[in-house]
C-alpha cells in the first residue's frame, strides 16, 4: 500500500502535469491566433490548433530527452541507479531517452497521420466542390442555352409575324376619285392610309354638321360614330339594306338618316372606294398588329428585358407610317381597338409603355383632339434605363 507522502506527490505530479498540458495548448492557441487564423485558403491544409500543440509537445518530447541525460544521472538522483553497472552510452543514455524520444515520434507519428487525413479529407472536399461547380456551370450553360434557344424563337417569329403585317399592308388598295372615269387611280400600299384618313375625317365633319343631334355627343362618341361608318360602311350594291339597318342600330332616333343621306350624296361624287366599309382589310390588319405587339410586351422579362422588348417593338414601329399610327390612334379612341391602351393599372399600356404611336402629332390629327388632353404628358411613365429623352411622343423632344 502506497504511502501517504507517495500519494501527495503523484496527485501534484497529475495537477502539474494537468496544468502544464493546459499551458502548452494554450500556447497554441495564442501561435495559432497569431500566425494562423487568417490563412482561409480552403485549398491549403493549415496547421490547426490542435496540430500546433500537439507539435509543441512532440518538440518538449524531444528536448526532455536532452534534459534527462543530466539530470537522471546525477549522483545521488536516484539511489538504485547506477550508471557504471549500466553503461554511460549504451543502457543509461538510451534507457533515459528512448521513453521521450519515443513518446515524441508517436506524437509525430499520429500527427502524420492526422495530416494526411486532412488531406486526403481536403482533397475529396475540394474534388465535390469541382464537380459541384461543374454542376453549376453546367446548368447555368444548359439554362442559357435554352433561354438563347428561346429567344432565337421569338425573334424568329417576329421576324415571320412583321413580314406578313407588311404583306397585308402591300395588299390594301383603295380606289381614289373617278368613279365613272376608266383613269380612277389606285392607291396600294401604305399610302392608303392617308386616304383612310381623309374618309374618316371627311364623315366626323358631316356628324359635326348636325348640331342639333351632334352637341349632346363628346367629340370621343362622335369619333366612335364617325368611325364605325368608315369602319363598316354606308352604302354599296351589294350590302346597303343591311349596312342601313346596322346603322339604324348604331344611331339613335333620326340621326343616322340625316347623315346617312348626306353622306350618301357626298359618296355618288366622291372616289368609289369612299363610305364601302373598310372592315375586311383594316380589321385584319390591325387584329395581326395587335397580336404581334402582344406577342412582344408580354414575354417574361426574364426572358427577354424591357429595354429588348423596346427595341422589337420599335423596329415594328419604323414599318408604320405617320398616318398608319394616326389611324391607329383614332381605332383606339374611337373605342374600336381600345385594348391597345387601357385604363385599369394591369391592363395594355402598348402606347404608353411601348410608344407604338410615338410619332403621331397634333397637327396631323383632327383639330379637336389633343394629345396633351387625352395622354397626360406630365405623368410618369415607363422608360428604359440610361435614356433621358424616351419621351411618349416625338414632338416632346
Amino acid at each position: 500500500m502506497l504511502e501517504p507522502t507517495y500519494v501527495g506527490i503523484l496527485l501534484f505530479l497529475l495537477f502539474a502535469i494537468l496544468f502544464f498540458i493546459r499551458f502548452i495548448y494554450q500556447i497554441s492557441g495564442e501561435i495559432f491566433n497569431r500566425f494562423f487564423i487568417n490563412e482561409d485558403n480552403e485549398y491549403e491544409t493549415n496547421l490547426s490548433q490542435k496540430v500546433i500543440f500537439l507539435i509543441l509537445v512532440a518538440i518538449i518530447f524531444l528536448m526532455l530527452s536532452i534534459i534527462a541525460i543530466p539530470l537522471f544521472t546525477r549522483p545521488g538522483f536516484m539511489t538504485f541507479f547506477d550508471p557504471k553497472e549500466t553503461g554511460y552510452i549504451g543502457d543509461t543514455i538510451g534507457g533515459i531517452t528512448n521513453p521521450f524520444i519515443n513518446s515524441a515520434a508517436v506524437v509525430v507519428t499520429g500527427l502524420a497521420f492526422y495530416m494526411q487525413y486532412k488531406a486526403n479529407k481536403l482533397q475529396v472536399s475540394i474534388f465535390k466542390k469541382q464537380l459541384d461547380e461543374a454542376k453549376e456551370q453546367f446548368n447555368i450553360d444548359q439554362l442559357n442555352q435554352r433561354k438563347k434557344n428561346q429567344v432565337e424563337q421569338i425573334e424568329t417569329q417576329f421576324y415571320e409575324m412583321l413580314k406578313l403585317h407588311k404583306s397585308n399592308i402591300n395588299e390594301l388598295e383603295y380606289k381614289d376619285y373617278g368613279s365613272i372615269d376608266t383613269n380612277s387611280i389606285n392607291i396600294k400600299g401604305r399610302r392608303t392610309f392617308e386616304n383612310f384618313n381623309i374618309e374618316l375625317i371627311v364623315i366626323y365633319k358631316k356628324i359635326l354638321l348636325h348640331s342639333s343631334y351632334s352637341n349632346n355627343y363628346t367629340q370621343k362618341q362622335k369619333l366612335s360614330m364617325a368611325y364605325k361608318i368608315f369602319f363598316y360602311g354606308l352604302w354599296n350594291e351589294q350590302n346597303g339594306l343591311y349596312k342601313m339597318n346596322m346603322l339604324k342600330r348604331i344611331f339613335p332616333d333620326s340621326f343616322h338618316e340625316s347623315v346617312y343621306i348626306e353622306l350618301n350624296n357626298y359618296i355618288a361624287n366622291s372616289a368609289p372606294s369612299f363610305g364601302i366599309g373598310h372592315a375586311p382589310e383594316l380589321s385584319h390588319i390591325y387584329r395581326h398588329l395587335f397580336l404581334t405587339v402582344k406577342f412582344i410586351a408580354t414575354q417574361p422579362e426574364s426572358l427577354i428585358s424591357y429595354e429588348q422588348k423596346r427595341t422589337y417593338l420599335r423596329i415594328l414601329r419604323a414599318q408604320l407610317s405617320n398616318h398608319e399610327q394616326v389611324m391607329l390612334f383614332y381605332n383606339w379612341y374611337s373605342g374600336f381597338g381600345e385594348k391597345w391602351e387601357e385604363k385599369l393599372t394591369s391592363g395594355n399600356k402598348f402606347f404608353t409603355e411601348y410608344r407604338m404611336i410615338h410619332n403621331v402629332y397634333n397637327e396631323i390629327l383632327h383639330n379637336d383632339f389633343k394629345l396633351e388632353k387625352i395622354f397626360n404628358l406630365s405623368k410618369e411613365i415607363r422608360t428604359e434605363i440610361g435614356r433621358n429623352d424616351d419621351f411618349l411622343f416625338e414632338f416632346q423632344g
